[in-house]
């Protein structure tokens, strides 16, 4: 089975570049060769997910597990999943990333992964106003850590 992923174009979420690095590194570490055609980059809403996933699903009908680098993607890769009679979580997993209201309403419900996006916010509101009061910003990479919320999409 070949590792697929969805993610959003890197002009509209710049974190995706963070995110396709982290699969990028996981495959690396599971020594698995990274394949070009097993990622489509779109942009960030539902429409376009959907279309993300017919066009992998064209290339590799036997793909077995996606990871969208937002929720948005996510569902609408659900959807053209569930167009093309593709059992949800028995055939195809699919995972979506920053775990927003949509994830828990679809059915079925979109495991993905959450963030602490206030968290991340205060920080980076703390570490600016400490540069603008020329104070040294340490440590100026912060790891906030993340969760995954199983739900039954995966």
């Amino acid at each position: 089975m070949r590792p697929q992923c969805v993610q959003a174009h890197r002009r509209v979420v710049i974190a995706a570049d963070e995110r396709r690095a982290g699969y990028e590194l996981a495959l690396k570490t599971a020594r698995r060769k990274r394949d070009s055609t097993v990622c489509v980059e779109t942009t960030l809403d539902i429409d376009a997910g959907a279309r993300a996933m017919a066009a992998l699903l064209n290339r590799h009908r036997d793909v077995r597990a996606v990871f969208c680098s937002a929720d948005a993607i996510a569902v609408g890769a659900l959807y053209e999943c569930q167009r093309r009679d593709l059992e949800i979580s028995g055939r195809i997993a699919i995972a979506g990333f920053d775990d927003t209201p949509i994830a828990a309403q679809v059915v079925p419900s979109l495991t993905t992964l959450r963030v602490p996006r206030y968290y991340i916010g205060q920080r980076a509101g703390e570490m600016i106003r400490a540069r603008l009061g020329d104070e040294k910003v340490k440590p100026r990479i912060v790891d906030t850590g993340y969760e995954l919320v199983k739900h039954k999409s995966a």
